[in-house]
């Protein structure tokens, strides 16, 4: 690589780099922002406008996006990028898409209403696998409709120096890897069978502030009945950023 587009690409690494840190201070933000926008003038110079895409455009808005929402790694639009193309699905044909799209999607807003009432459990089980192909419920312990236990139980405890402080019998838990939730698949830091990072979360803490932390294992407990659990380290970030 010549040295004109290494060093280009450097400046987007170290940009994002900034905002992807577990604490972020304004003047990370503003560091961040000045590298985005060189990067951008230098990558028209380097590659011509045909090459400058929407993507590289947003570029200029990632500081803000931080700025607004928090760190890159608790925030995704993938999950909009996932409804897009559903909403593309529900289409079939170009007469009348709009109409389409609304009939479709009350049909499918309403599924989990008649899921629900279903007293089959392999019928309930049976339905929600339709909605995601890609995991083999039949395998999974249900937690409840549309909640899943992906994968097996271990009973080594990945995280005893944790659990230890929480459950003083061993034996009473079990901890699992992975949970599906809402059509979305949640991996926890034990989870090493995958090249995917483990999943980050938003929650509110005792004193009723939102939150920010890294999902580090899940638990089932069965001291009184099942119940479930993940085990969050808290993220550590700069609150100033983050404020409207």
């Amino acid at each position: 690589m010549k040295p004109e587009y290494f060093d280009n690409l450097s400046i987007s690494v170290d940009a994002v780099a900034l905002l992807n840190k577990s604490s972020i201070s304004p003047d990370d933000l503003k560091e961040a922002d000045v590298k985005l926008k060189s990067f951008c003038c230098d990558f028209e110079k380097l590659y011509g406008p045909r090459h400058m895409s929407s993507n590289i455009h947003l570029l200029r808005h990632l500081a803000a996006s931080v700025r607004q929402t928090g760190n890159l790694f608790v925030s995704s639009c993938f999950i909009f990028e996932d409804l897009n193309g559903k909403l593309a699905n529900l289409t079939h044909g170009t007469r009348h898409a709009t109409m389409q799209i609304f009939s479709n999607f009350s049909v499918l807003t309403q599924l989990p209403l008649h899921i629900s009432k279903l007293t089959s459990n392999d019928a309930k089980v049976y339905c929600e696998s339709l909605s995601n192909p890609h995991i083999n419920f039949g395998s999974c312990e249900r937690i409840s409709s549309g909640t899943y236990v992906v994968g097996n139980f271990d009973i080594t405890h990945s995280c005893s120096e944790y659990l230890e402080h929480i459950f003083p019998d061993p034996l009473s838990i079990r901890t699992f890897s992975r949970l599906y939730k809402e059509k979305q698949l949640f991996v926890s830091e034990t989870y090493q069978l995958g090249s995917r990072e483990s999943s980050y979360c938003s929650y509110l803490s005792s004193d009723n502030v939102q939150v920010q932390g890294k999902i580090l294992t899940f638990v089932k407990s069965m001291n009184n009945g099942a119940e479930y659990l993940a085990v969050i380290c808290r993220s550590l970030s700069a609150p100033t950023p983050f404020s409207r």
